[in-house]
């Protein structure tokens, strides 16, 4: 957080006036883990907002290092929509070169739209650009955001799913996120994902999975089919209907 420490403290050098949000949003790139997690944890809780403004002139002011480390920082999902996206359309477009950089984005893309989860359409060519990476470490954060899309190919889909029967921990978890994240955020889900969340072998194979992990992973997992059952309790209310 150093360098977004510096950035920050440059932009606001000059400045004749110091909102409190704005010097809220520093005090989270301080080098204090103390000072920085209470000031973090209060702007999530909502008791302060965050200074778009000010992550939008360190974007434009920063090199390409201060860039990518203001990618990283925990709370840029709490920023505008449009100011998220311009800077992550942005940082694409120059800095998606490498499969390290790529899996920065990727990151950045799921803490937004955890918290943003009907803005998911605006990112759909992205969200597929790194489901077909050529790289399976980068590939992994495509698979689990494939979750969000509201649309997504039988192809697709198939993709995913193949994980999920894959023997490799990592892309069985890429996969599970993916089931996660449609029946827990996706208000929309696309029919071709739709068919993996309804396959009887769903519960089955997340329960066999299930068996061979720790007991933190196997809290995680009865969430997940927990909130598999919802979604189908829902869609079966709609039909009812």
């Amino acid at each position: 957080m150093s360098d977004l420490l510096c950035l920050a403290r440059n932009i606001l050098r000059n400045s004749h006036r110091l909102e409190f949000r704005t010097a809220a949003t520093v005090l989270t790139f301080c080098e204090d883990m103390d000072v920085s997690h209470a000031c973090a944890k209060s702007l999530r809780e909502g008791r302060w907002s965050i200074d778009g403004s000010l992550l939008a002139r360190m974007y434009h002011n920063g090199q390409d290092r201060e860039r990518l480390a203001l990618l990283r920082y925990p709370l840029l999902f709490m920023v505008r929509p449009p100011l998220f996206y311009r800077m992550f359309a942005h940082s694409w477009r120059h800095y998606s070169e490498t499969s390290r950089n790529r899996i920065v984005l990727a990151h950045a893309l799921t803490r937004f739209l955890l918290s943003n989860p009907r803005e998911s359409r605006a990112y759909t060519r992205y969200v597929r650009a790194l489901l077909a990476d050529g790289q399976q470490a980068v590939q992994l954060h495509g698979i689990a955001l494939a979750g969000f899309l509201t649309e997504v190919t039988r192809r697709e889909a198939a993709i995913v799913e193949s994980f999920l029967y894959s023997a490799g921990v990592a892309r069985q978890n890429a996969a599970i996120e993916a089931v996660w994240y449609a029946t827990g955020w996706n208000s929309a889900v696309p029919l071709a994902m739709s068919h993996v969340l309804l396959s009887p072998r769903l519960m089955e194979r997340i329960q066999s999975i299930a068996r061979h992990r720790s007991a933190i992973e196997r809290k995680w997992l009865v969430q997940v089919q927990n909130a598999i059952v919802s979604w189908r309790d829902g869609i079966t209310s709609k039909i009812r209907e």
